[in-house]
């Protein structure tokens, strides 16, 4: 993941600040992993499920997703 490409989904603030947003990657979660949401476990051995951001490590299930905030 680079900068060029996430261009267009930088966030910017009323205040001209910038932000990136997550850049998830699904599965390949460690075996403790604990979702970022609501701290239960998360990850699974069998097969590719949750995610985790590539940037800033945070894990979450598929579901807890769209609670966690846009801004990495």
């Amino acid at each position: 993941t680079t900068l060029a490409s996430v261009g267009k989904d930088i966030i910017e603030d009323d205040e001209g600040n910038i932000a990136m947003p997550h850049q998830w990657m699904e599965g390949n979660l460690p075996v403790s992993a604990k979702c970022s949401v609501c701290d239960k476990t998360c990850g699974s051995v069998l097969r590719l499920q949750d995610w985790r951001c590539l940037w800033c490590r945070a894990m979450v299930h598929t579901a807890c997703r769209p609670q966690y905030p846009v801004r990495c």
